[in-house]
């Protein structure tokens, strides 16, 4: 049996809320999360050309896993950056194709075979622990990747206390969504997505207020940036 080579990088898991019964208000869910599965993995290899970053986009069932494999180990911060414009990029999409996202993103050693689609790792067994936590549409460092990252000039993340299970209190770093950061949509328009979801029963509109009152912070951050 061939041996699985350590290797040291970035891991995010995304998976969709809602998966359970969705065959029953979204017409062909398996080909919407494979179309995402694919734009990831197609955006990874554009993002990643002269670099030393190499990237897998695997899938099981209804999580979708980025494995980027950092040469340089004393370097994350590339790898990470990757993984949070991948995200930002995905989420506003995951949620108009009504499959919305949560998710964590992890550093240190895994090993993986994509033909399989079998990972393991410390990196593997943490941030798989950490993304099931989330209560929101959204993406954020565990604690491996957050003391990993300088945070100094970040382009894709912002400090924040992500909504998490359990009364987890956490401060790290969330992605910014796109749309937001480059000014093309508003919170306000983000959040009229949400109704494509209903019915939105009580067991699940903390995931949708944490979304809101999120994306009202981060767009608050960039106007006053932009001052």
């Amino acid at each position: 049996m061939e041996e699985l080579e350590i290797k040291m990088g970035a891991i995010t898991f995304l998976d969709v809320l809602g998966w359970k019964g969705i065959w029953q208000r979204k017409d062909n869910p398996i080909q919407a999360l494979d179309s995402l599965r694919e734009r990831l993995q197609l955006n990874a290899n554009e993002y990643s050309r002269g670099t030393n970053l190499e990237t897998n986009v695997l899938s099981i069932s209804d999580t979708v896993v980025l494995l980027t494999e950092v040469k340089i180990p004393d370097n994350p911060n590339d790898a990470l950056e990757l993984h949070g414009r991948l995200c930002s990029e995905v989420l506003f999409v995951s949620l108009e194709q009504q499959i919305p996202l949560r998710g964590a993103t992890g550093y240190g050693e895994f090993s993986v075979n994509t033909k399989n689609n079998i990972f393991v790792g410390k990196a593997i067994d943490e941030t798989a622990s950490w993304y099931e936590q989330a209560d929101w549409i959204g993406v954020f460092m565990t604690p491996s990747a957050f003391y990993s990252y300088d945070g100094e000039n970040p382009k894709w993340w912002i400090s924040y206390q992500p909504p998490l299970k359990k009364a987890i209190e956490f401060s790290t770093f969330a992605t910014v969504w796109a749309e937001i950061k480059t000014g093309e949509k508003s919170a306000l328009e983000i959040v009229s997505s949400f109704g494509k979801m209903s019915p939105i029963i009580p067991e699940i509109i903390t995931k949708f207020s944490h979304t809101h009152k999120f994306l009202k912070e981060i767009e608050s951050h960039n106007n006053s940036e932009n001052i």
